[in-house]
Formats: C-alpha cells, structure tokens, sequence
C-alpha cells in the first residue's frame, strides 16, 4: 500500500481543520476495495454534499486547491453527476423512442377512422332493434 501523507493547511481561520491524513492513495492503490451496491447507490447524494460543501466553504476549497481542485475539476463533477441523475438516451433508445411515436401517431389515425366509421351507426344500430323488439325489457339505449 502507498504511504500516507499529510496535508497541512496554510490558510488559519477559526475553523482551521489542522493536518489532514490522505488515505485516498491507499484505497486507489488496493485491488482487495470493494464497492457496495449501497455505497453505489448513495453516491449521487454524497457527491452533491461533496460539491455544496467546496462551493460553501473557502477553507475547504483552499485544502482541495493543495490536492489539484480547481474549477475545471467542479466543472467535471457537476457533469459527472448529472450524467448520473439525468443520463442523456443512447441511440438505441433514442431510435426506440421515435418508433413508438411515430406507432403512436398511427394508432391514434387509426382510432380517428374507426370513430369516423362508426358515427351514425349506433343510433340506426338503436333504433332497428327498439323497433324490431319493442317489448324487450332490458332494452337499454346503446
């Protein structure tokens, strides 16, 4: 495993966090780390806690800054994250899509002639068998 290393802050402030113990190395560098299905599943959570918290804190920013953190970094993260909550369709589903709306637009053409067909013919349909079978007691208008 790699060595850790420690970060010392520069920056004094009343909320000085003091050294800072890197481990991230260590967990890069181990094959044996595995991940979770629920680590997995709390990561769009954590990585917005994550941003909102640089974006809040200019103590925070300033040790990130130490580690390589700028706003191209912020700008990766916002798109990665949004990749995760928002994935933009791939082609296949993109194409599956287009489909579906242009058997929709059939259906619905379809629906329109039948409707179209059919007008009139229920009463006519109504009024022959009022007319043919007058004493029918369950005679119910159609």
């Amino acid at each position: 495993m790699a060595a850790k290393k420690t970060v010392k802050s520069e920056a004094r402030s009343d909320n000085d966090v003091g050294e800072v113990d890197d481990t991230s190395a260590d967990l890069v560098m181990d094959p044996r780390v595995e991940v979770s299905i629920a680590t997995l599943e709390r990561c769009p959570q954590r990585v917005t806690k994550f941003l909102a918290a640089i974006a809040a804190s200019r103590e925070i920013r300033a040790l990130m800054a130490v580690r390589g953190w700028n706003e191209t970094r912020l700008a990766e993260g916002r798109s990665l994250l949004m990749d995760i909550l928002a994935p933009a369709p791939s082609a296949e589903q993109l194409r599956v899509q287009s489909a579906g709306t242009d058997s929709d637009q059939k259906v619905v053409e379809a629906q329109k002639s039948l409707n179209a067909l059919d007008e009139g013919h229920f009463e006519i349909a109504q009024t022959a068998l009022l007319y043919n079978f007058p004493d029918r007691p369950d005679r119910s208008p159609l």
